[in-house]
């Protein structure tokens, strides 16, 4: 039976005695009134061993959950110095491409725009909910052959492995 059950078996049994037809037993009610509040006690404490276990299982998750960020974060840095260590290796063989096995390893170039944390020249500026630089204009208007103070295309080479 349920603690909430319980509880309602023993609060009707107490009615029943309080508002019957008969004089109540005076040590029958005081009977039913300590199982009551041994009943309530006893469900309490079963309560609250459940609300601890849960808490510790929450505690233990949001461990894991903070170990398994660090790791993650750690093999992105060892990922990252793989990455770098094949960029060397390509670049050491004077190839553009080379076939390893299963893999294609070679480098495509991209350009990105690297603008000045004051840059506000309002014809590449657009406006969303803040204004910044519109990266993409300023890109077609450096390709095109245009100097646009606090810009400046940036060429990289970007490990490509298919």
């Amino acid at each position: 039976m349920k603690l909430y059950e319980e509880i309602e078996l023993l609060d009707n049994a107490i009615s029943e005695l309080l508002y019957g037809e008969e004089e109540p037993d005076q040590t029958a009610l005081d009977n039913l009134m300590q199982a009551r509040t041994d009943t309530i006690t006893n469900g309490l404490e079963s309560l609250c061993k459940i609300r601890a276990r849960k808490q510790s299982e929450i505690d233990a998750l949001r461990a894991e959950s903070n170990r398994l960020s660090e790791k993650a974060e750690r093999e992105s840095k060892a990922l990252l110095r793989l990455e770098q260590y094949i960029m060397s290796m390509l670049t050491r063989s004077g190839k553009k491409k080379i076939t390893a096995g299963t893999f294609t390893v070679g480098t495509r170039t991209s350009s990105s725009v690297w603008v000045s944390p004051d840059f506000n020249n309002p014809e590449f500026m657009r406006t969303n909910s803040t204004t910044a630089p519109d990266k993409v204009a300023i890109k077609e208007a450096l390709k095109a052959g245009r100097t646009i103070d606090g810009a400046y295309l940036v060429n990289k080479e970007n490990l490509a492995v298919k």
